[in-house]
């Protein structure tokens, strides 16, 4: 046998093969031997069958050519001019198709690049407030740089880049609002040299350790993960001498959760470090933009305890009390050594915390701006300050239409289930308070053969399930309240609270992610006897804010916009049907979870 694979493999050294361009013949049918048949053509045929491939590429060149040049039609855009905005911008925005700015834009960029002024901006989910703060400042870079001679060529700009510090920084608080935010600024930037570039967390620190070495002019970050790189050595990031534009979006929330003590340290750390701001010549004094869907708050959190931490009481909570005090002391010299004060207390979230001797602006009557005191107590408002108030009367929003039904615990999935199969209200946002509750909910919509995807803050890949949720228009997302505020999701027709939230804020919010800038949205209430009490309170704090916004007026006019829930109907015969379906889901998803135990 060895001898016979020998002169095998010398015949096979022997040969030579040679390549064959299979385009000279023309693919046959298979033989009873298995052998496929191949026909030699001629060179006329080759000739005409290469003509014929070339003909097809360049039908496909155009038409994908075709689709582009319809996708960047441009539009008038008359309106965006009286803004006094860069013809860069105003081209780009012509291509994205925003025929005229929103009410909050209008209000926002005249002052912040006619008077260079410091603005504080309100108003309601959905109204597009990054493009009132990211067109002011790209305006602001592109013209001043072109003033001082290095923005005439790639060159030049290259060459001031290379030594100037970070111009631009947004905090926002949520990594899924932060890379919207990204998006939105890189279609202003679109054939512009500016870069801009998202630091949060969930993306591997090398990676962005070599997006921030492109020295962009614009970073948007979570404030984690923004000191987590500069207390990592970020020469980049920890150097905000030369920051000329500070922005903190949605910042009722930053300022009111107290998980986010890493903003108080970078606003410590711009304060530290801008005593000599060296494009203090070509942009003049830092311009701060605060932004948030509102200015005041509709429950003060500051005085509950801190998530994960029971309530003491008696000799515990006094033991408590005199550890965090004596914990206080020590840690003060800490806290003085980054914000470079003797001294400096946390300043309370109401209304008497801070006086407004330092900035003089205009609050509306009986509306105290506690955001505004908040963020002016930690960082100067170096510029007057506008406030611009674009929040309605109505604390909800309009075009929604609201509903309720009443169940037992135990039939709520088939309440959930009942909406979403018989009434099919589309992209629907469903609530819950627990991380818990959509492990268990998911597979049991899923093995209902619904569209279903889950988003919850433990999850470290979260955008592909938002990419997946958003491709489709019948689909259903099970989110915490991570998806109440922060995130732009479209085209969302229905919400529902699975659990009813705790808090009246969160409760708006809530509603606030439908019937989004002029658009009709339905939300959904599935009470049952635990959510009952959260319900009651919710209703009764929001006609107070009602009636505190229609005090002026006679009750009788009051009574058109007091809060009116209507009952959900119910088709009794369908109910029924599907309560068999809901059972069996339910048992098929527990023999799953038992199995999948077994095999860990």
């Amino acid at each position: 046998m060895t001898d016979k694979n020998s002169e095998l493999n010398k015949f096979s050294d022997e040969l030579k093969w040679n390549t064959i361009d299979t385009s000279e013949f023309s693919w046959g049918g298979v033989t009873e031997s298995g052998f496929l048949t191949l026909e030699v053509l001629d060179s006329k045929e080759i000739k005409t069958k290469q003509k014929q491939k070339q003909q097809n590429r360049e039908k496909t060149k155009r038409k994908n050519k075709g689709d582009q040049k319809q996708k960047i039609k441009k539009v008038n855009i008359k309106a965006w001019e009286s803004l006094g905005l860069n013809q860069q911008i105003l081209d780009n925005l012509s291509s994205l198709g925003f025929k005229a700015p929103l009410p909050i834009q209008a209000k926002c960029v005249p002052p912040a690049i006619k008077y260079h002024s410091d603005i504080a901006g309100a108003a309601e989910t959905g109204s597009c407030k990054t493009f009132a703060y990211s067109l002011p400042i790209i305006h602001q870079i592109i013209e001043k740089l072109t003033k001082y001679g290095h923005y005439r060529d790639l060159n030049a700009y290259k060459k001031w880049k290379s030594s100037s510090p970070l111009q631009a920084l947004i905090l926002c608080p949520t990594r899924e609002l932060a890379v919207q935010v990204q998006k939105e600024i890189e279609k202003i930037l679109k054939n512009t040299y500016l870069r801009v570039i998202s630091v949060i967390g969930g993306i591997s620190v090398l990676k962005q350790d070599r997006l921030i070495g492109y020295r962009p002019d614009i970073v948007v970050a979570t404030p984690g993960r923004y000191w987590e790189m500069v207390q990592n050595g970020s020469k980049y990031l920890s150097d905000l001498s030369g920051l000329c534009f500070f922005v903190v979006d949605e910042a009722d929330r930053m300022v009111q959760v107290s998980r986010f003590k890493e903003m108080k340290l970078v606003v410590d750390l711009i304060k530290q470090s801008q005593n000599d701001n060296p494009n203090r010549k070509i942009f003049g004094e830092r311009q701060t933009f605060v932004f948030s869907a509102n200015l005041t708050f509709l429950s003060d959190n500051s005085k509950r305890p801190e998530r994960g931490k029971k309530k003491l009481l008696g000799k515990k909570a006094n033991e408590k009390k005199n550890q965090t005090m004596k914990g206080k002391k020590r840690s003060n010299s800490v806290s003085d050594s980054i914000s470079g004060s003797d001294s400096e207390q946390e300043p309370r979230l109401d209304e008497e915390s801070v006086s407004d001797s330092e900035n003089n602006w205009k609050t509306r009557k009986g509306e105290g701006n506690q955001i505004i005191d908040y963020i002016s107590s930690r960082l100067k408002f170096l510029n007057k300050l506008e406030v611009i108030d674009l929040t309605r009367k109505q604390v909800l929003v309009e075009g929604l239409s609201e509903y309720k039904c009443t169940c037992l615990n135990a039939e709520k999935d088939l309440m959930l289930y009942y909406f979403l199969a018989y009434h099919r209200p589309g992209r629907t946002l469903v609530f819950t308070n627990t991380i818990d509750q959509i492990r268990r909910l998911v597979p049991i919509l899923r093995e209902l053969k619904l569209n279903v995807w889950p988003l919850h803050a433990s999850m470290q890949q979260r955008h592909k399930n938002l990419e997946r949720f958003e491709s489709l228009k019948d689909s259903f997302l099970v989110t915490t309240d991570i998806s109440a505020r922060v995130l732009h999701i479209p085209n969302v027709s229905s919400v529902v609270h699975f659990q009813f939230p705790k808090n009246p804020e969160i409760y708006v919010h809530r509603c606030g992610r439908t019937a989004r800038v002029g658009t009709t949205g339905v939300s959904l209430s599935i009470l049952g006897p635990f959510d009952i009490k959260f319900y009651n309170k919710t209703i009764n704090r929001l006609n107070q804010k009602q009636l505190q916004k229609f005090k002026k007026n006679p009750d009788s006019e009051f009574q058109e916009h007091e809060l009116q829930i209507v009952e959900l109907p119910i088709d009794k015969t369908i109910y029924s049907q599907l309560r068999k379906r809901v059972k069996l889901a339910r048992k098929i998803t527990k023999v799953e979870h038992s199995e999948i135990k077994r095999n860990v």
